[in-house]
């Protein structure tokens, strides 16, 4: 049996204070294991990172029993692993990690072919560039068209560095093509 899939759940920020908005996050992980909870100036993010076993509805209902009444309009995303690296064996993330989530629509079909050129460069950055601390693809189960990628860094230098590797280069240059929108936003962890 496989697990389930992960979950994103995001919500527009909250009208709370931080640490109401922490409490909350500490239920959640009291009850359903490691999650990575995200900000930015106008959103809220939660990154289901563990496997599990709850099937997708009991972790959406879990999930909205504990925020709905700080989060009333919650969506949710359910992604797979696909290729690179959320974390290396024990590698401990600061929460000053510098954090970006990239979603990808990719021309239909062509999924495969753009995760196949980016094996190399996940690879390379997972052996050799230490100061990049995540770097994976989770493919949208719902669209295999779309794809999620989380990307934490020691700073904000070293993700320019691995955006401006040849690697990096070489790779965007092969994938260019089949990429039909892309969004990317930079969010703080919250130190939970």
């Amino acid at each position: 049996m496989t697990a389930p899939p992960l979950v994103i759940a995001s919500s527009a920020l909250p009208q709370v204070s931080q640490s109401e908005l922490i409490a909350e996050c500490r239920k959640l992980l009291h009850n359903d294991g490691d999650w990575l909870f995200l900000t930015s100036s106008t959103e809220f993010l939660a990154f289901q990172l563990n496997t599990h076993n709850l099937p997708i509805s009991a972790t959406e209902a879990l999930f909205q029993e504990i925020f709905h009444p700080i989060l009333p309009h919650i969506s949710f995303q359910h992604v797979e692993p696909t290729l690179g690296f959320v974390q290396r064996p024990d590698q401990k993330i600061p929460v000053d990690a510098y954090t970006t989530i990239v979603k990808y629509r990719i021309t239909p079909g062509k999924r495969a072919q753009v995760v196949d050129d980016c094996r190399d460069l996940f690879a390379f950055a997972e052996k050799e560039e230490l100061d990049v601390y995540s770097l994976a693809i989770m493919n949208n189960v719902n669209n295999d068209d779309e794809f999620v990628i989380l990307e934490r860094y020691e700073d904000e230098n070293a993700e320019r560095r691995h955006m401006e590797s040849e690697r990096l280069v070489a790779c965007l240059e092969k994938i260019k093509d089949f990429i039909a929108e892309r969004d990317s936003r930079n969010y703080t962890i919250l130190d939970v």
